[in-house]
C-alpha cells in the first residue's frame, strides 16, 4: 500500500492541474482560433458577395447606356466608381476568368464612350456577356438571388 503526505499530494495536484490547464488552455487557444478564421471568412465571403451583387448592377447600368449610345449616337456616359470603391472584395474570391473578363470591361469603361455607335454595340454585348456570368457565379458560387432573366410578359387591359 503507499501512502501520500499531504506534501506530494499537493506536489502531484499542483502537476496535474498545470498540465490540464497547458492541454486545456492550448485546445481552447485553438479552437477559438479556428472559429475567429471561420468567422473572418465567412464575414469576406459576405464583402465579396455585396461587392458581386454592387459589380453587377453597375454592369448593367453601363450596358444599357451603351445600348442607348448604339441606338441613338449620344456617347454612353460610363462609370467605374462602384466597381473601383470595391475591388479588393469584389477580386479577392472572384475565379481567375471571370477577375479577367471584368477588368477588361472596366478597361474599355476608362476609355470613355466608344467613337462609334457599332462600336457602342459591340461593346454592350460583351458587356452583357460578362454581367450574366458574373451573376451565375453569384448564384451558383455565393447562393444570390437576381432579377429573373427572363422577359415580362405585357398583358393588354
Amino acid at each position: 500500500m503507499w501512502h501520500v503526505n499531504t506534501l506530494q499530494a499537493l506536489i502531484l495536484g499542483g502537476i496535474l492541474t498545470f498540465i490540464g490547464g497547458l492541454g486545456g488552455g492550448l485546445g481552447g487557444s485553438w479552437l477559438l482560433a479556428h472559429l475567429e478564421h471561420r468567422r473572418e471568412q465567412q464575414r469576406q465571403r459576405e464583402r465579396h458577395a455585396t461587392a458581386v451583387r454592387i459589380v453587377v448592377l453597375e454592369l448593367r447600368r453601363n450596358g444599357g447606356a451603351l445600348i442607348g449610345q448604339a441606338a441613338t449616337a449620344d456617347p454612353a456616359r460610363l462609370t467605374s466608381a462602384a466597381h473601383d470603391s470595391h475591388a479588393a472584395d469584389f477580386y479577392a474570391l472572384l475565379p481567375r476568368e471571370l477577375a479577367e473578363n471584368v477588368a477588361a470591361a472596366y478597361d474599355f469603361f476608362a476609355l470613355g464612350a466608344p467613337p462609334t455607335p457599332a462600336m457602342a454595340k459591340i461593346l454592350a454585348d460583351r458587356v452583357l456577356e460578362t454581367q450574366l456570368a458574373l451573376e451565375t457565379y453569384g448564384e451558383a458560387k455565393l447562393g444570390m438571388k437576381f432579377f429573373d432573366r427572363k422577359a415580362p410578359t405585357v398583358r393588354a387591359g
